[in-house]
């Protein structure tokens, strides 16, 4: 499912491109606070003068306590509030957030494991800023909330909220 969603949105900003003139933009970026330990990938698609499209994905393995096993990804709308139209300013960026938690467990009434691995999905929202620093190089610096709801079926209805920080290096094309 995942991965049609993946696909799905490629496609559709492939579509977009090509439909659009040569002012047409992408930025492809990496969150530089977790690099090291926990990859990301950003690519966001003009759709227009001032806003665009973002589809992000992060991918985690890390053992502190216990050890915690997880996927991320968001597609986000982004709105920008500057007199610039080349996908730089302030903004404001609505999505929606998947995360699978490989580790999780769901237990029934007697304390066996059910199965393994949690779904859950929910809102995000980001506000940040985003500049050229040389040539095609471009810093987003910006912070979100994501609040969410596991989908799995007699599980506890959690809900979690978890805020998220973004010192974001990329390039555009």
């Amino acid at each position: 499912m995942l991965k049609n969603l993946i696909l799905t949105v490629l496609v559709f900003m492939s579509v977009t491109v090509a439909a659009q003139d040569k002012q047409q933009r992408f930025i492809i970026k990496t969150n530089t606070l977790n690099l090291p330990i926990i990859p990301s990938l950003h690519l966001e698609c003009r759709i227009a003068d001032k806003s665009s499209f973002v589809l992000n994905f992060h991918r985690g393995r890390l053992v502190f306590i216990n050890e915690n096993n997880w996927i991320n990804v968001s597609i986000d709308f982004k709105k920008y509030f500057s007199k610039k139209t080349n996908l730089t300013g302030f903004y404001l960026s609505p999505g929606i957030a998947y995360n699978y938690d490989y580790d999780d467990v769901k237990l029934d009434d007697a304390g066996n494991v059910v199965n393994y691995g949690i779904s859950s999905v929910g809102g995000i929202v980001r506000l940040g800023y985003q500049f050229g620093l040389i040539d095609h190089w471009i810093l987003d610096l910006g912070t979100g909330l994501v609040i969410d709801k596991e989908i799995e079926t007699n599980y506890n209805d959690m809900v979690n909220a978890e805020m998220r920080f973004m010192v974001g290096v990329g390039y555009k094309f």
